[in-house]
């Protein structure tokens, strides 16, 4: 489950930050803090229904990437491949509830505009040196 929506969530943040080259990795980034997430009024709703919303860690990279579905006609998936997208759901999974870490490709690009504190020494499945991410705190005015 938890892969399914990884790959949702990155479709849907390309398409928000602008698919392709030109797309913009702060605002993934930064919709992603707590406070300035789109979420949130999810998460509100959902709380003063009585119903516990799933505490997720958030992991951002930047990247090339294919999306799309994949397949025969039997069967196809709508997912996504390649590297940036395997580093994305890797530093997904060592996000720990309600954190948001982003790769070095994409802090390089939004170090300006928000508070982080680089996590070093980060080891990931299928990613052979150890990594420094960064946990984005929040989003500078």
């Amino acid at each position: 489950m938890k892969k399914a929506l990884f790959a949702l969530a990155v479709a849907a943040l390309s398409a928000w930050a602008g698919e392709g080259p030109g797309g913009d990795p702060f605002q993934s980034a930064g919709g992603a803090v707590p406070g300035n997430r789109i979420d949130d009024l999810v998460v509100a709703e959902l709380t003063a229904r009585g119903i516990e919303p799933a505490a997720l860690g958030i992991g951002i990279a930047t990247g090339e990437v294919t999306v799309g579905e994949f397949g025969c006609e039997q069967r196809t998936d709508y997912t996504i491949i390649g590297h940036t997208a395997n580093l994305g759901a890797r530093i997904c999974g060592v996000a720990k509830a309600g954190e948001v870490l982003v790769g070095p490709e994409t802090y390089a690009l939004i170090k300006d505009s928000v508070e982080a504190t680089p996590v070093s020494g980060v080891h990931l499945k299928g990613i052979d040196a150890a990594l420094t991410v960064y946990s984005v705190s929040r989003v500078l005015d």
